[in-house]
């Protein structure tokens, strides 16, 4: 084994403007049980609080991770975090 954790199941949610909506969201994956989940948000050029909502997330949970990029439409904030999953 090479140290990293290994997950069994990757979650990618691109997300624009969603910070209404994250923690609701993220918590729900999080109570996912019997598999180990690895949780990423794709910021897609958010105005709203999105960035600090996940952020916060990040500080408590590892398995959750933040990419951040410009608003570039839910495909490409797709692709963008099955380009980091390691699961």
């Amino acid at each position: 084994m090479d140290g990293k954790k290994h997950f069994d199941c990757a979650v990618v949610i691109p997300a624009y403007n969603a910070a209404k909506y994250l923690h609701e969201t993220l918590e729900s994956v999080l109570l996912t049980q019997g598999i180990s989940v690895e949780i990423i948000v794709v910021d897609d050029g958010s105005v709203d609080d999105t960035h600090n909502v996940v952020s916060k997330m990040t500080s408590i949970y590892s398995n959750v991770r933040l990419i951040q990029q410009m608003n570039m439409g839910v495909s490409s904030a797709r692709n963008a975090g099955l380009a980091v999953v390691t699961a």
